[in-house]
């Protein structure tokens, strides 16, 4: 009778303890879940801040490039015009190219700005050097330097 009573206590036990099982299968399957979505989070974070630096300055270096393409340009046609280095010309050019530039930026979630100084050039007295203090910066990095353009002043 002993025996028959203790097979029957180790059935009823056997079916607790699936359900305790299962219920422990279950807040750790949800546990590791949670540590997972957490942990991707945190990487998703970090990568995009990397990414965001270096896509700062490669940032820059495009609007370097593409500002001195703007002012020859712009510039191009209207040089036989400028008789000094601070003529309006080259002025209202300046500052045309600087909103447009200011404007792409912060399209893109940036803050660009530009300012310059014009010197005339030891090369030539029939060249102007436009010395562009520019900065761009977002919310991790911010880049700042001088950049020099020349202009060849066509005086006629």
């Amino acid at each position: 009778m002993i025996f028959i009573r203790m097979n029957i206590f180790l059935k009823k036990r056997n079916l607790n303890d699936k359900g305790q099982i299962f219920l422990i299968g279950g807040v750790m399957i949800t546990l590791v879940i949670i540590s997972l979505a957490v942990l991707s989070i945190q990487i998703s974070q970090v990568t995009s801040s990397y990414t965001d630096k270096y896509y700062l300055k490669n940032e820059y270096e495009n609007i370097c490039e593409e500002f001195g393409i703007m002012l020859e340009d712009k510039l191009g046609g209207n040089l036989r015009y400028v008789s000094n280095p601070d003529d309006t010309i080259i002025v209202a050019t300046f500052n045309e190219i600087n909103d447009y530039f200011s404007y792409a930026s912060s399209i893109h979630g940036n803050s660009f700005h530009a300012s310059y100084d014009v010197t005339n050039s030891n090369v030539s007295s029939s060249a102007a050097r436009l010395r562009v203090q520019m900065s761009l910066s977002n919310e991790y990095d911010s880049i700042q330097n001088e950049i020099d353009y020349y202009i060849i002043l066509e005086n006629e």
